[in-house]
């Protein structure tokens, strides 16, 4: 495995969940930490894929959730479905090594922004459920089949909303 997905891993296992309590998003340095193991894994082979989900804990897979959000508000905001491709790539790495309920939230939100971008999302989940666990990829494949209704945001307790400076953002209904 490339020596830098591990060493980025040494740093995001130092991070806390209280790291996060008042600024609840992810600072730029990691985003860029979640994304080069994200990039990593969409570009390797199976074997290395699963190491890299190895490496994922309990402890650290909220970072990923955190990612894949940011990811799906982005991709609105900038008009750009490789975001949507990296938050499911994240949602893949975390592998449902929490709950696959937390998964289904983010899930539910890189939907929303993909339709909302006219981007295909149904291509987008399967290019991303064919490089992840068969569990994950069940996991898209099911939420694919899902009707609008369970796969509307203001189930998961969201809806469209705008941050401080008036741009786009997903915030609790």
């Amino acid at each position: 495995m490339e020596a830098a997905v591990l060493e980025t891993f040494i740093k995001i296992k130092l991070l806390k969940p209280f790291d996060f309590y008042r600024p609840r998003s992810l600072a730029p340095e990691q985003q860029d930490w979640l994304r080069l193991i994200c990039d990593r894994f969409s570009d390797a082979l199976s074997e290395e894929r699963e190491k890299i989900n190895s490496l994922v804990t309990p402890e650290i897979s909220f970072l990923f959730f955190m990612y894949g959000k940011t990811m799906a508000v982005e991709a609105v905001r900038d008009h750009d479905e490789a975001k949507i491709f990296k938050g499911l790539v994240a949602l893949a790495v975390e592998n449902q090594v929490f709950d696959w309920r937390d998964s289904l939230m983010v899930l539910t939100l890189l939907y929303h922004s993909a339709i909302k971008i006219g981007a295909d999302a149904p291509d987008l989940f399967r290019r991303v459920a064919a490089i992840s666990t068969s569990q994950t990829a069940d996991s898209y494949l099911q939420f694919l089949a899902s009707t609008p209704e369970q796969r509307d945001i203001v189930k998961f307790g969201f809806k469209e909303g705008t941050d401080l400076d008036g741009n786009f953002t997903y915030v609790a209904k």
